[in-house]
């Protein structure tokens, strides 16, 4: 597959928020200002789409209100990246009425994460361009901890070069939006192996559950190459419907291309053991050697970093010693 990678952002470029998914309208003053500012501490200049305040009994908008926005971010030539306000669950609505061909011929950095998998993995399958499993516009609201979230989205989407995904110093798990001064970080003792390996491939995935249910469409990305599959849940989900959803991705034709699985840091309200982990996947007759890491800084908790969806990696997990690095952004 040709994969199509937008133009790097550079100071003084136009980000465009949009709400594919939940409104606009659900976030505080404070977690405005404060995203704006950190984003305008990377050059970077805030446009709001017109229907991002719009919201319904879903805390959404209509599947209209929501398409164009999106679309008039991809026709308007001043605007160089689109980022999601937010997560939600309706983001699959949308995808049928997008202009796939208006996207492909106007390639744009999309970022965002959770329900927005569904936006990434519909464009890279219908278009090939590269997307961004990366920060909402929300994310960018915390006034503690967000240097780790600023450095990765900077190397991801206003660099060039290949670069190395570190593990954050520390991390949280709590609902930072509610009290900003009352904030609780963990340290961070890295990541965790569960096979050793190496591999290089295409980074494909996103969140776990909004992944599995493109599986039958024509936006789920079966391509015919390696890939590592990155992949993260919520704590929405309990561990058995992880294992559920992830047995059903092992039973499609793509599992045959997974090389590597990254699993993003699990919340702590159905955090499931390492042990638990182990026992799972060593059980498991999806791959016996193929590299497993886990607690990856990317999905539900803070801080998260970015990720080419669509781009290339490379991955090399010994115990003691776990090594991701993009080589193709």
């Amino acid at each position: 597959m040709k994969v199509v990678i937008p133009k790097k952002l550079k100071k003084g470029d136009n980000v465009l928020v949009v709400a594919p998914s939940r409104s606009f309208s659900l976030l505080s003053q404070d977690t405005i200002n404060n995203a704006i500012e950190n984003l305008q501490k990377l050059g970077l200049n805030i446009i709001f789409g017109k229907n991002i305040n719009q919201t319904n009994q879903l805390y959404s908008s209509s599947i209209k209100d929501r398409i164009d926005d999106i679309h008039w971010g991809f026709r308007e030539q001043d605007i160089s990246a689109i980022i999601s306000v937010i997560g939600g669950s309706t983001t699959n609505q949308i995808i049928p009425f997008l202009d796939y061909d208006l996207i492909k011929r106007n390639p744009k950095i999309i970022s965002g994460f959770s329900d927005i998998t569904v936006l990434h993995n519909a464009v890279f399958s219908k278009t090939g361009m590269m997307t961004y499993y990366g920060p909402h516009f929300s994310s960018f609201g915390a006034k503690y901890g967000t240097e780790y979230v600023l450095r990765y989205f900077q190397k991801c989407c206003m660099e060039d070069g290949v670069f190395k995904i570190d593990p954050s110093e520390k991390w949280s798990d709590d609902e930072w939006y509610l009290d900003q001064e009352k904030r609780n970080f963990y340290n961070n003792s890295g990541y965790g192996v569960l096979q050793e390996g190496s591999c290089s491939g295409r980074i494909l995935g996103g969140n776990l559950e909004c992944f599995s249910i493109l599986m039958g469409t024509p936006y789920f990305p079966l391509i015919e190459e390696d890939c590592i599959l990155c992949i993260e849940q919520d704590s929405e989900s309990e561990f058995l419907r992880f294992i559920r959803w992830f047995e059903q991705l092992s039973q499609t034709s793509l599992s045959k291309n997974i090389k590597g699985l990254v699993l993003g840091r699990f919340q702590t309200k159905y955090s499931p053991s390492e042990q638990m982990l182990k026992e799972f996947f060593g059980g498991h007759y999806f791959r016996k050697n193929i590299p497993i890491v886990f607690n990856f800084n990317f999905g539900h908790t803070q801080p998260l970093c970015t990720l080419p969806l669509g781009g290339f990696a490379n991955l090399d997990a010994y115990e003691g010693s776990v090594t991701f690095t993009i080589l193709e952004h």
